[in-house]
């Protein structure tokens, strides 16, 4: 009798045992998805926040205008940064990394929108004053040019500032991917499974202030998990941009003559791609000149 009943505690204490190894389990399993669904849903709200100070920016980029032309073309190309990201962030899945990438170079567009705003009021402020000591000028002829040739001297300095820090674009750019028959010609596919080359073909923007020469464009080919493609005999190559470093797919040297220059970039896929949402960015001199996408079924 005594042996039947320690047999019985045995089976109680063991299914007692079970029931909480399952119930801490199910916990588990609870906390781990709840986690899962608080990061997408904090990734989405982010995503929200940047497309709507995107609009804001490009609201009032709409708003700026100026007669100075060089200025002008900088902001237009400005606003197509602006068009490719909000093109990124709607069709991206939106992992963190990415994201945050992207907050960056959101803060990055706000602040150089303020600097136009900035130039934009020095430009009108100089030009009322031009306007306003000419008239003032009557008497001496002498004194009158002294004080032109400084006037203009200053609007000279200003704008040296504003092409100072011009950077070359990547206009009208494309990518996507093809594959080679036998006689050599190229296809463009959008399977997966028949890429074989990532190409992107754009045109380097005419800059008469940018250094002549040789020039080195870092190619990134991002995936749909966000990471960097690179060469299956590549440790991960790195370069300089925007004060950190980053990874590359491959660099292409041009050389470059201050004239607009049509460039076509090819890089050999090692392994086979995944269908989804791939992004294509061009850098040189350590800033972004260009960015577009394609998708793979």
């Amino acid at each position: 009798m005594t042996e039947k009943k320690s047999s019985n505690k045995g089976i109680v204490y063991g299914l007692i045992a079970a029931i909480v190894l399952l119930v801490a389990y199910i916990a588990y399993q609870h906390f781990n998805t709840q986690k899962v669904i608080d990061e997408k849903v904090s990734i989405g709200i982010e995503k929200n926040e940047l497309l709507t100070e995107l609009n804001e920016i490009q609201s009032q980029y709409d708003t700026l205008y100026t007669d100075n032309v060089e200025l002008q073309v900088e902001m237009e190309g400005q606003q197509l940064k602006i068009d490719s990201m909000l093109v990124a962030i709607k069709k991206h899945k939106g992992d963190a990394w990415t994201i945050r990438q992207l907050r960056k170079e959101t803060e990055s567009l706000r602040s150089i929108m303020k600097g136009y705003l900035v130039t934009i009021d020095s430009l009108n402020t100089l030009n009322i004053e031009l306007e306003a000591e000419n008239l003032e000028i009557k008497g001496d002829l002498v004194q009158e040019k002294k004080k032109t040739r400084n006037l203009e001297k200053k609007s000279d300095d200003l704008n040296k500032i504003i092409t100072k820090g011009a950077q070359l674009q990547a206009l009208n750019m494309w990518a996507g991917t093809i594959k080679m028959r036998s006689n050599g010609n190229q296809v463009e596919t959008d399977r997966a499974s028949k890429a074989q080359k990532v190409k992107s073909c754009f045109t380097l923007s005419e800059n008469a202030i940018t250094k002549s020469g040789n020039k080195n464009l870092y190619f990134r080919v991002i995936s749909p998990e966000g990471s960097v493609l690179t060469d299956n005999n590549s440790s991960g190559e790195t370069f300089d941009y925007d004060g950190v470093k980053g990874v590359y797919t491959m660099i292409r040297k041009v050389d470059y003559q201050n004239k607009a220059m049509d460039v076509c970039i090819y890089w050999d896929i090692p392994n086979p791609l995944t269908p989804g949402f791939y992004l294509i960015e061009i850098y040189a001199d350590k800033v972004l000149i260009g960015r577009t996408s394609f998708d793979l079924k």
